[in-house]
């Protein structure tokens, strides 16, 4: 694990199994990295009809959306409430075959592996995130462009740039 205590890296556990995770851990870590590590917080999943998110840590995190959106908007729209998303999931998009040109939401700064694999007529991302971006493996394919509005990006693969038509206001890793 190397010296996790200088990556500030958070583990969620359910507040009623923490002190097993810092005991387990703390055999491996030593009981005060353990004890940093291990943070306990409440976690929801939201089910509906046709779409899923993880609400953890304060933080939204988008599963699945449903197939038949149109628009970043559209999916807000459906939501039970108000819910603002942090990241994207790996596949959360695949096969919404709908979508144009997404405008993502200044909130998102992670984008997971083959978030937008299989949207057949998606020609183009835009994503309004002023603050680090990580953008996942394969995440877009067959896209005319991508524009960041990011003080940093960076790309899991960074030869996706030379693949689609890429335009950041600042820094690219």
């Amino acid at each position: 694990f190397g010296a996790l205590d200088t990556k500030k890296i958070a583990v969620y556990v359910p507040e009623r199994y923490r002190s097993i995770y810092i005991e387990k851990w703390g055999e491996v870590l030593g009981e005060d990295v353990a004890e940093e590590l291990i943070q306990d917080t409440s976690c929801r999943l939201v089910e509906t009809s046709d779409l899923v998110y993880l609400d953890v840590a304060e933080r939204s995190i988008l599963i699945q959306a449903p197939k038949d959106i149109r628009s970043f908007d559209d999916l807000m729209a459906r939501l039970p409430g108000e819910v603002e998303f942090t990241e994207i999931g790996n596949s959360a998009f695949k096969g919404c075959s709908s979508l144009k040109i997404v405008e993502i939401p200044k909130s998102v700064v992670r984008i997971g592996r083959n978030a937008f694999s299989h949207c057949d007529n998606l020609e183009g991302i835009v994503s309004y995130a002023t603050e680090k971006i990580f953008v996942g493996k394969e995440a877009f394919e067959n896209l005319r462009f991508m524009a960041f509005n990011t003080e940093y990006l960076n790309m899991e693969d960074p030869s996706m740039i030379g693949k689609i038509k890429t335009y950041v206001t600042n820094d690219c890793a």
